[in-house]
């Protein structure tokens, strides 16, 4: 059983994510948040929407800057795909994909799907363990891409045999911290071959043939983190 301190820790924690704010709880484990969902049904979140559970980030980094990233480019992807003529669905970490035969589930930071391909699929392939489209054209995943904790080679690896593997077009690697900040392009080239881009600084990021017209500005993005 939880104590009331964790209990009020938790409460609040769940009532700031509900109205966007951006605070740090480092006492709130994931264990704690999503039991406290659970037990109190789910919050709707500004941007994200109806939050069912929590992964890693959102709890470990809740107001930092995994969290305000994704939040901004799901809110421009959503914006673009309102006026575009792809519409389609956008789903951030809480969304649980499922893809190929690999029954593993997992959560890219981001994730687009658009209307035309959501519409072709099949009754099977539908859902997940959590009701999320899990055939995807377009993901980003947000991590330590240099130093000590770098994660850029088992996202390398993932984008790769993962993602790429399974139908995804267009992938991004972001490092948004103030001493990071470095980003990675993949995309398919011509002739359907995987290519990361060489150009791994701070920069515009186009949508290309996935995101046409789309265009993720840096400056965007250094505006929410300031």
């Amino acid at each position: 059983m939880k104590s009331p301190s964790a209990n009020k820790m938790s409460e609040r924690l769940v009532g700031d994510l509900a109205t966007g704010e951006k605070l740090q709880y480092p006492n709130v484990t994931l264990k704690q948040l999503n039991e406290y969902v659970m037990e109190n049904g789910p919050i709707i979140n500004p941007v994200f929407g109806k939050q069912v559970g929590f992964c890693i980030h959102q709890a470990a980094t809740c107001g930092g800057v995994w969290l305000v990233v994704a939040a901004t480019i799901a809110q421009h992807i959503n914006n673009w795909a309102g006026y575009s003529v792809y519409g389609g669905r956008v789903t951030t970490s809480q969304g649980a994909f499922i893809l190929g035969n690999d029954r593993d589930v997992r959560m890219p930071d981001v994730a687009y799907i658009p209307r035309e391909v959501h519409r072709n699929l099949m009754p099977a392939q539908m859902r997940s363990n959590r009701g999320e489209l899990f055939d995807l054209t377009f993901v980003v995943e947000i991590d330590e891409l240099s130093g000590q904790g770098s994660q850029l080679q088992n996202l390398d690896r993932k984008m790769r045999n993962y993602y790429f593997d399974n139908g995804v077009q267009l992938g991004w690697l972001i490092d948004p911290r103030p001493n990071g900040r470095i980003m990675y392009d993949y995309f398919l080239d011509e002739h359907g071959e995987l290519k990361c881009s060489s150009n791994s600084v701070w920069r515009n990021l186009d949508g290309r043939n996935e995101l046409p017209e789309f265009i993720l500005y840096s400056e965007v993005l250094d505006m929410a983190l300031n």
